[in-house]
């Protein structure tokens, strides 16, 4: 049997429909969760880092490369660390595979 790791999944990434287009899988288990000391926010493409640093092996900065594969138009979920805050969502079991 493989290793199960534990992955929390907030925004689409709660949904079991969605897990399992991402993963391939429809035997996936999961269970409700919290993340305490974190909210959920969306960002924005220009939110985005758009500088590369010097040690990076790849010479297009994040947003550069978001912006090629999606377009001017792209928003994502991000948890941002917030004392008071909790962030719903579930926590999957998955593998490696």
């Amino acid at each position: 049997m493989s290793k199960i790791i534990k992955y929390f999944g907030y925004g689409s990434n709660a949904d079991l429909d969605m897990m399992v287009h991402m993963v391939g899988r429809q035997d996936l288990k999961g269970e409700q969760g919290r993340l305490i000391g974190y909210q959920l926010c969306v960002q924005s493409l220009d939110q985005i880092r758009d500088i590369v640093p010097p040690t990076s092996p790849i010479k297009d900065s994040a947003q550069q490369l978001i912006r090629r594969a999606f377009g001017d138009k792209f928003d994502l979920f991000i948890a941002v660390p917030k004392p008071d805050a909790v962030a719903y969502g579930t926590i999957w079991d998955l593998t490696p595979e």
